[in-house]
């Protein structure tokens, strides 16, 4: 399967964030928030089961990336669907939403040559 992959930067002031009071739970009313050693590794696991262990790697290198920032990290997902995850400080801003790519489906047969 292939997989779209949308990286937006900014300020964290321009966009909507997830709700900071959210409990410890994946998702999209409740997303996993600063990432705690547990949790990280839950998302590893996730990313690598959902798209290949060498995309996850890559990902989680953006994450840890932004935790030695000091930087807030939220993260959820749909099963089979979407990821996203949200990297932000007072300037710094990253979010990430992985999903499966639409496939155009190709007319065969006589109709598709006219």
């Amino acid at each position: 399967m292939v997989y779209e992959v949308e990286i937006k930067k900014g300020t964290h002031k321009e966009k909507k964030t997830p709700d900071p009071l959210a409990k410890w739970e994946a998702t999209i009313n409740s997303p996993y928030r600063s990432l705690p050693v547990p949790q990280r590794y839950l998302l590893q696991h996730h990313l690598s089961t959902a798209y290949g262990r060498g995309l996850a790697k890559s990902i989680m290198q953006y994450v840890y990336d932004y935790l030695r920032q000091d930087c807030d990290v939220y993260a959820w997902w749909e099963r089979g669907r979407k990821t996203t995850i949200f990297c932000q400080d007072q300037e710094r801003f990253f979010q990430l939403f992985i999903q499966p790519k639409k496939q155009e489906y190709v007319k065969m047969g006589p109709e598709a040559h006219s």
